[in-house]
């Protein structure tokens, strides 16, 4: 799309992929039925409402950006893959909180990914693969029960990153912690 708004898209039921490419919006209302991955590479993806994406297919990142249309909070229960750096949130208007519960795959080809926070995001699912580094002011927050498996290190380049995930990080690398950003652990072992 050249910079076009396509709301209420009927293809969001049944095993068909969609592909966001453009600098445009694409406001998502998929139904529950909907199996197939959602690949956001350019513009933004706005999800409507908490009870889209089921558990099947993927939601892969290859730049974008990934909004609540509102202050309202969004739950993904699809797995991701991050393939490249992409933005969650916006620091005003649409800032309600992205929570993925599934799993988050880093794609270690290119890693570190940036993936830059405008607002308070969380990932609850087990984090895999490569590196990333957080940027932007909001928060990421990791927590969950099941252990990561995450082979190269985190940077925290700015904001605040809460170490929440009641087994612990476990991930080879370490973390860096930049000037300007904060990391604050809620659990008792990371």
């Amino acid at each position: 799309d050249n910079g076009s708004i396509f709301t209420d898209v009927d293809k969001t039921s049944g095993d068909g992929a969609i592909f966001k490419e453009g600098s445009g919006r694409l406001e998502m209302r998929p139904k529950s039925s909907m199996t197939g991955n959602i690949t956001l590479r350019e513009g933004d993806i706005w999800q409507m409402r908490d009870d889209a994406y089921p558990s099947s297919g993927l939601l892969i990142f290859q730049g974008g950006a990934y909004k609540s249309s509102s202050g309202a909070s969004r739950t993904i229960e699809k797995p991701v893959r991050v393939d490249d750096d992409f933005e969650l949130g916006e620091a005003t208007t649409r800032d309600g909180e992205i929570i993925f519960v599934s799993t988050f795959n880093i794609n270690s080809i290119g890693a570190p990914h940036t993936i830059t926070m405008q607002n308070n995001n969380e990932i609850q699912g087990i984090i895999s693969g490569g590196g990333f580094a957080k940027a932007g002011s909001g928060s990421l927050t990791i927590s969950g029960l099941a252990s990561n498996t995450l082979s190269d290190g985190r940077e925290v380049n700015e904001g605040l990153l809460i170490l929440d995930k009641a087994t612990g990080l476990r991930a080879t690398g370490g973390i860096s912690i930049n000037s300007g950003s904060t990391i604050r652990t809620d659990a008792d072992y990371q």
